[in-house]
């Protein structure tokens, strides 16, 4: 694939960075204990898992795109995840009752 068939393949978000960054991703999931939070938008270098939608569709998501990046200490071990921003998308559509 060519750079210019890879630019037009990449996903166009519907919003600014700081309404993905400024969303509790985990709102429901506040039973354990959960230190040392960090959210951040990054560009792949390589293919990553997507957790998914709330549909819990993983998924693969080429180098070169735009992801939501958590990581935290959960119950006393580091974890962290990769969620797309296609599919933070379609979770805030349905959040604002736009799906």
């Amino acid at each position: 694939m060519t750079p210019a068939e890879q630019r037009a393949s990449h996903y166009t978000a519907k919003r600014q960075d700081r309404a993905y960054l400024g969303e509790d991703w985990n709102a429901g999931d506040r039973d354990v204990d959960v230190r040392c939070h960090r959210q951040w938008i990054a560009v792949n270098r390589k293919a990553y898992s997507c957790v998914g939608n709330s549909a819990g569709q993983r998924h693969e998501v080429p180098a070169g795109e735009r992801m939501l990046v958590q990581s935290a200490l959960i119950e006393g071990r580091w974890g962290g995840y990769r969620l797309c921003l296609k599919c933070c998308d379609e979770w805030l559509d349905q959040l604002e009752g736009l799906s």
